[in-house]
């Protein structure tokens, strides 16, 4: 087995460990432990959130400590290429007032300023019902710091380069042969 695929395992494994704390219809058993893992995002309250942190064995890991912490936040997880294809999601149509949000977003350096950039949007997300790939953010928290400048590059291009909805394929074609 590869790194890449004993990664990609891990990560599958760590987000079906998280599949439990999603909100169930009726009895929500995780429902204490959601709320304490949101409280993750202020300095003055993480500490209520090392208990269960705890029991996901993500202390020291900061890629699964934020990756709980968010998914507490808007705990819908699917299979979707990356969290630039989630951000493309959110904005809609109003691609371009969204620009700024997702501009700060690839401008972040370190793991430390994207974890303050990535709740404000992963907020949104909930908000507007695009999901998230839990996995594949998972391995790119994960890889930031050695590999941010291709993450951001394949951020980018969900983004960007995803087909318009409004506009017909055959149309950009037939513009650019115009």
């Amino acid at each position: 087995m590869s790194k890449k695929e004993k990664y990609q395992q891990d990560a599958e494994a760590f987000v079906a460990q998280l599949a439990p704390y999603a909100p169930r219809p009726g009895a929500d058993p995780h429902r204490g432990d959601r709320a304490l893992l949101k409280r993750y995002w202020s300095p003055a309250t993480r500490g209520y959130a090392l208990p269960v942190l705890g029991r996901l064995r993500a202390i020291g890991n900061d890629a699964k400590t934020i990756t709980a912490a968010l998914f507490a936040v808007h705990p819908q997880h699917k299979d979707i290429t990356s969290f630039g294809e989630t951000c493309r999601r959110v904005a809609g149509k109003n691609r371009d007032t969204f620009e700024p949000h997702f501009r700060r977003l690839l401008a972040c350096e370190t793991l430390d300023e994207l974890a303050v950039q990535l709740p404000r949007l992963v907020k949104r997300a909930e908000r507007g019902g695009a999901p998230i790939n839990f996995v594949q953010l998972l391995l790119d928290l994960g890889g930031w710091r050695f590999y941010a400048e291709d993450i951001k590059t394949r951020w980018a291009k969900d983004f960007w380069q995803a087909p318009d909805p409004d506009v017909p394929a055959n149309t950009e074609l037939q513009s650019a042969k115009s």
